[in-house]
């Protein structure tokens, strides 16, 4: 049934459509998210890295600036703060 499933070679021979969108090839798609990854990675450090935790108001502030992570609702925007609050004494990241 899903004999060829994983046989295939990385890579595509033609135009590919990925969520809503289409490239070239699966080389064009995967640079594409992987510099998207890359500059939210990039954006968390920032806002995020090397901050210590002061109060959970600051946190929730912290994480709703960030843009390129989808955060969920104000209560799951709380229940992340609060959970950093437990690495207190580590960077907002937990590093």
């Amino acid at each position: 049934m899903n004999e060829g499933l994983f046989n295939d070679k990385v890579g595509s021979r033609g135009p590919v459509a990925c969520l809503g969108l289409t490239y070239p090839g699966d080389d064009e798609r995967r640079a594409h998210f992987l510099a998207r990854l890359r500059a939210g990675l990039d954006e968390l450090d920032a806002k995020l890295g090397g901050i210590p935790f002061t109060t959970i108001a600051d946190a929730v502030d912290r994480l709703r600036a960030v843009r390129s992570w989808p955060m969920g609702d104000d209560q799951q925007v709380e229940t992340l703060a609060e959970r950093m609050r437990h690495g207190a004494g580590h960077d907002l990241l937990r590093r």
